[in-house]
């Protein structure tokens, strides 16, 4: 073991999957002595410091819920006085916000790849904020995503309630690609991609199956969906473009949800709109373009939608998926209308729906985005 750890210091910071595999498996409390504990602990913590803290939140993805939140707690207990001195040192207050904070980030990025580790990274925040100065410190950026996932926590807000943790990463980093960055760390750890897009599809059939639009899932769903058609290459773009006909095939219902988080994303480049091919199709009719796929593009950028006037809020709550035009409507169908099982819902086709006749489009100016 000590020649273990000796071999993943000489290679510090530029560690592999595996070394931070060793890592996590000597942190594990009460199994390894107490030393080497001690020292796996430290050169977690000190990655984390690094800026390697994604790597080590996709680490703890690896190990059983409990034992992950263990080494949590055991990662910052005490760590008060080096965190003050890290955000004093490298991180002085500046128009209300504290750049940057790997510790924070860090949390938020352990719940961005497992939820379940929510109340954990909320009791990290909970010890923290006995410091006094560190709770000073926090109040001067009140709206990182973690902050705002633990007020929401401690103040027992329901579940479907909540703002997203897609939305909350896309109001508060510059970098419109965090979220899609964080997701990276899946193919340097050997998780596929593909694997991620699987984990997209049961969510979204989920929502389409229970009408579950309100929801922080079905948004950070589609965010991530949205992203993999943006920023993939062309076989994942393919693959995440055809799910997406899927889901607009299945109810159009998810067309409305579907275009408010478009909306919200569709604020940086590049548009969806010019990546699926339909700036072009508009321009030139004569080009090959999925007719549904089509319709769902011209009704999100007509000039009666905030993404072809620029109108666009600055911020989305995932509760105003049901507050848009015909609020009571919208409400009626989300909580009362049954759509069918997930079974027989994952059973239909694109193919199948596209043979029903399309109804007709009603005659509006084709505006698409500047």
């Amino acid at each position: 073991m000590q020649r273990r750890i000796l071999k993943i210091q000489r290679n510090l910071p530029m560690l592999t999957p595996e070394m931070y595999g060793d890592l996590i498996e000597l942190s594990r409390p009460e199994i390894y002595p107490p030393y080497f504990e001690k020292m796996a602990t430290d050169i977690l913590y000190l990655q984390i410091d690094s800026g390697n803290g994604p790597a080590v939140a996709l680490g703890l993805t690896q190990i059983s819920l409990s034992e992950a939140e263990m080494i949590i707690g055991r990662l910052f207990a005490s760590r008060e006085h080096d965190l003050l001195a890290r955000w004093y040192k490298r991180a002085p207050l500046a128009k209300g916000r504290l750049f940057p904070d790997v510790t924070l980030d860090f949390l938020a990025i352990l719940i961005q790849l497992r939820t379940e580790m929510t109340s954990a990274c909320c009791a990290v925040i909970d010890h923290l904020c006995r410091n006094p100065d560190i709770c000073v410190r926090l109040l001067h950026v009140g709206d990182h995503p973690i902050l705002r996932i633990h007020g929401e926590e401690s103040l027992n807000i329901p579940y479907i309630c909540r703002i997203s943790l897609s939305e909350l990463q896309l109001n508060f980093f510059p970098n419109p690609m965090y979220r899609w960055n964080n997701w990276k760390w899946l193919d340097r750890a050997g998780r596929s991609a593909e694997s991620r897009l699987l984990q997209l599809d049961r969510v979204m059939l989920k929502v389409l199956a229970e009408n579950l639009y309100a929801g922080p899932d079905f948004f950070d769903a589609a965010v991530d969906l949205f992203d993999f058609i943006r920023y993939s290459a062309t076989d994942l773009l393919h693959a995440a473009t055809d799910q997406l006909i899927t889901y607009i095939s299945i109810t159009r219902e998810c067309w409305e949800p579907l275009g408010i988080v478009l909306s919200l994303s569709s604020r940086y480049l590049p548009p969806l709109s010019t990546v699926l091919g339909y700036d072009l199709y508009v321009k030139n009719p004569e080009q090959k373009f999925n007719p549904l796929l089509y319709e769902f593009l011209r009704l999100c950028y007509t000039s009666r939608s905030p993404l072809s006037t620029g109108d666009a809020p600055a911020v989305y709550r995932a509760d105003t998926l049901v507050r848009s035009s015909d609020t009571s409507k919208f409400l009626k169908n989300t909580r009362s209308q049954e759509v069918g099982d997930t079974a027989a819902i994952m059973s239909r086709t694109t193919s199948h729906y596209l043979q029903k006749p399309l109804e007709p489009i009603p005659e509006a100016d084709e505006t698409s985005i500047d």
